[in-house]
């Protein structure tokens, strides 16, 4: 673990992919585009998904989990679910 200058916080060590990845974000593009949970439900029905259901919802955004066609008949979603057009902003996909 490595300590910050004050000694107020621990922080993991990083492998160095992790590293390369947190130094990438430092240098990305500085802007992130917002999708609605409804705009992003659109993409997945177009991509033939027939039931879709919010997850991973976060501060930072949200994710989208689905059931394509052929898995229809699976069991029902998690309770976490989400009406398609509930308009919450997200973050970037």
């Amino acid at each position: 673990m490595a300590a910050n200058a004050l000694g107020l916080r621990s922080y993991p060590r990083l492998s160095r992919r992790e590293a390369a990845l947190a130094l990438m974000d430092i240098f990305g593009a500085p802007y992130a585009h917002y999708h609605s949970f409804s705009e992003v439900d659109g993409w997945y029905r177009a991509a033939g998904f027939v039931e879709t259901w919010g997850c991973n919802d976060g501060r930072r955004g949200f994710g989208i989990c689905g059931r394509l066609a052929q898995e229809a008949g699976a069991p029902a979603a998690p309770s976490l679910r989400r009406t398609a057009g509930a308009g919450k902003q997200g973050g970037g996909v």
